[in-house]
């Protein structure tokens, strides 16, 4: 499994975004690839090499966040630690 993005949002600063575009960010980013992977957990379990894998970027890496690209930057750093969190709880 794998997903894309919607807003990289360049255009935007955390201090002024804009609270409609950060949501949809996060639905899309975040919220979308947690459900996929929930409602697919039994087919994941039953497989001898299930894997999940989301699609990130550097705009997600504290290392790299400036002010710029809130929604883009948030959703994504939120789906890494799903990722990770799902990764510590499913078998391998």
């Amino acid at each position: 499994m794998g997903n894309a993005a919607i807003h990289y949002d360049t255009w935007q600063r955390a201090s002024s975004a804009d609270p409609g575009v950060v949501r949809e960010a996060m639905e899309t980013n975040f919220h979308g690839p947690w459900r996929m992977v929930l409602a697919l957990l039994p087919l994941l379990r039953a497989a001898r090499r299930a894997r999940v894998v989301n699609v990130s970027s550097e705009a997600a890496s504290p290392a790299s966040m400036g002010g710029g690209t809130p929604a883009h930057g948030t959703s994504k750093a939120a789906l890494n630690a799903l990722t990770s969190m799902l990764a510590a709880e499913l078998p391998r």
